[in-house]
């Protein structure tokens, strides 16, 4: 069962926005995320690349525009499926922009449990990512193993998810500022996650703790409540000029090592067998 719905995620893709071809992900939130699946790319070396819930994603054609496949060092063959058709015009519009191609599924995931094809050929690929998917659901497991069913032999899955462990500061903030999100996600720890990565024919890679903090937990795609006369939109700007010069620093770092209590998000990459 879904804990979210598809006009939510309409409506999140609903804002206009400017789309630069050259975006890299020089912050320190987006630099944690892109260094697991970066990491993966370089010691798995695989030729194709799948975002789950792809939809306006930044990730995708930064990856195809910046990684090559293995077989000859030609283009990663990327691929990605959104059942949003406001994510998926977006992602479209982004890729088209950028100047890479993908071959973008606009499709409901649960229904593809006998794995993914077009035009009666099936489609897999050699690392599949998500990016705060699945825990939008209440059993994760049964997720993956979607998932897995367009994996290739001896591929990479890997999640990534916020970190909403019982201490969690993002946890907290969310509670404050945004309770309606905590409604729409599985609060899952380090070990709850990688028990949901616990599938038949694959072993855990890597997982951790992900970041050393952020403001960006409180998502965007629902009205906050205002706290101390102030929402949260308010309180984001005064708290991100507080820690601008801090989070530069860290990106300069290359260290993405976080903990139960600050970290915001926590990841599991798996290997099939």
């Amino acid at each position: 069962m879904t804990k979210s719905t598809q006009e939510h995620w309409d409506r999140t893709y609903s804002n206009t926005r400017d789309i630069n071809p050259n975006w890299k992900p020089i912050y320190y939130d987006f630099r944690s995320i892109a260094s697991v699946i970066e990491d993966a790319i370089l010691d798995f070396k695989p030729n194709s690349i799948f975002e789950v819930g792809c939809g306006d994603s930044l990730y995708l054609p930064y990856f195809l525009q910046n990684f090559k496949s293995s077989a000859g060092g030609g283009d990663l063959l990327g691929g990605g499926i959104d059942y949003s058709p406001n994510g998926v015009r977006d992602i479209l519009e982004r890729l088209e922009v950028c100047g890479v191609n993908a071959d973008i599924f606009c499709e409901d995931f649960l229904k593809l449990t006998d794995g993914l094809y077009k035009d009666s050929k099936k489609y897999t690929y050699d690392l599949i990512y998500s990016l705060g998917v699945i825990e939008h659901f209440d059993n994760p497991k049964s997720i993956l193993e979607i998932f897995s069913t367009f994996l290739s032999d001896n591929g990479i899955l890997i999640s990534i998810i916020p970190n909403f462990s019982f201490f969690s500061f993002h946890k907290l903030l969310c509670y404050l500022y945004q309770p309606k999100i905590l409604a729409i996600h599985n609060l899952m720890n380090l070990k709850q996650l990688e028990e949901e990565h616990r599938l038949e024919g694959f072993r855990i890679i890597k997982s951790g703790y992900l970041g050393k903090f952020s403001l960006g937990i409180p998502a965007y795609g629902l009205d906050s409540r205002s706290i101390f006369g102030k929402n949260y939109d308010m309180h984001k700007k005064v708290g991100n000029k507080m820690a601008k010069f801090v989070w530069n620093r860290l990106a300069n770092t290359y260290d993405y090592r976080g903990n139960s209590v600050f970290a915001p998000y926590i990841y599991c990459v798996i290997k099939k067998s």
